[in-house]
């Protein structure tokens, strides 16, 4: 395992193959050494793959910078999650362009039942702050994970106000874990690994440029069930993630704001254009994404309905599994075929016990 983590690291190092490239790469040679191994003419025959990609694979000289990044690792208790390892955040699997690896250092569970991102301007106003608190205030009682890119403004709020709630909190950085971007907030990182994590997909010694943060905020969507804007200008990092999450089929919330203010035009614009829901506290999220809709009692009763084996069994995982779950999981988990795992799915929902829901997810009724 050591040694397929040595490769996976080296591989993610090469430059211009991104994560999308390096899976497909993987799933059509078998393993990351098999990548690193294998000749220019045998890399072009995987989709995508040019040769200028081939060239850079096959002048990859990253096995020694890997093996140092490992020690890195070691010495630092840092957790790594390959993209193809069960224990890699199952959100972030179903993302087409999910990092092939996942540094995080500190101790939670990224598959929580529930985990919600909060992101905004990096210029929070009181309004926005307060916003911040009470929202996390009024979701508590059901213990989600807040997710958030420990910038200033409404993400280092989200953050202080979740350690203040006792709630978890996981940020996403755009840099190694050898340092704290920006370094006013390194006693709020030490305390996010206490109570939490910081996660990251950039190896140490990569430094916090301007274009990693784009790719931070895919994670803050892919690992989420949903993304609550608090506060946003026309344009901005905030902006990126909603779209990214609605391009994951995750919720989008907003809050609205005065509408001559600069703070609140990229909230109004979601809103207007049907990019997010509107949402003035945690209860109306809370009722959104239905938290409170399927009790156990529920359920129960249901269950004196007369099932079969398979389609108890799919209602069993369903509720283990936080009662909803993506098709993809079911299949991987039941290894059924797509086409009995259709038909099971639909009598269910025929029984009014399941019911679909966009971008493939299921969950109990």
């Amino acid at each position: 395992m050591e040694k397929e983590l040595l490769n996976l690291i080296a591989l993610s190092m090469t430059p211009h193959v991104g994560p999308v490239t390096a899976k497909e790469l993987i799933k059509n040679l078998g393993s990351a050494e098999q990548v690193l191994q294998s000749s220019e003419a045998k890399l072009m025959r995987v989709a995508g793959v040019g040769p200028s990609t081939a060239r850079e694979i096959k002048q990859n000289n990253l096995l020694e910078r890997a093996e140092q990044e490992l020690r890195f690792i070691e010495k630092h208790h840092i957790d790594v999650y390959a993209f193809n390892n069960e224990v890699y955040p199952s959100r972030l699997k179903r993302c087409a362009d999910s990092p092939v690896l996942i540094y995080a250092k500190g101790s939670t569970n990224l598959d929580s039942k529930h985990i919600i991102a909060m992101v905004g301007s990096r210029l929070a106003t009181d309004y926005g702050r307060g916003i911040c608190k009470e929202f996390i205030q009024e979701i508590k009682a059901y213990n989600p994970i807040i997710i958030s890119g420990l910038a200033y403004g409404i993400d280092i709020c989200a953050h202080k106000e979740a350690l203040n709630a006792g709630l978890q909190t996981v940020a996403v950085v755009g840099h190694g874990l050898d340092r704290i971007y920006p370094i006013s907030h390194k006693q709020i990182a030490m305390d996010i690994i206490e109570q939490g994590a910081l996660l990251t997909e950039f190896h140490s010694e990569v430094k916090p440029d301007r274009e990693n943060f784009p790719a931070r905020n895919r994670i803050i969507a892919g690992m989420s069930d949903a993304v609550v804007v608090v506060e946003a200008r026309e344009q901005g990092g905030a902006l990126i993630t909603a779209d990214m999450a609605n391009s994951y089929n995750r919720d989008v919330f907003a809050f609205p704001g005065r509408v001559y203010d600069t703070q609140s035009k990229g909230c109004i614009n979601l809103i207007k254009n049907n990019l997010a829901q509107v949402i003035c506290n945690g209860k109306e999220m809370i009722e959104a994404l239905a938290w409170d809709e399927i009790s156990h009692a529920n359920i129960q009763r249901k269950m004196f309905i007369n099932l079969t084996e398979e389609e108890n069994s799919i209602v069993q995982f369903l509720i283990r599994q936080n009662m909803h779950t993506h098709f993809d999981d079911l299949l991987n988990y039941f290894e059924w075929k797509s086409s009995k795992m259709a038909t099971i799915l639909l009598q269910l929902e025929f029984s009014g016990i399941v019911k679909s829901l966009p971008g493939k997810m299921y969950r109990l009724c």
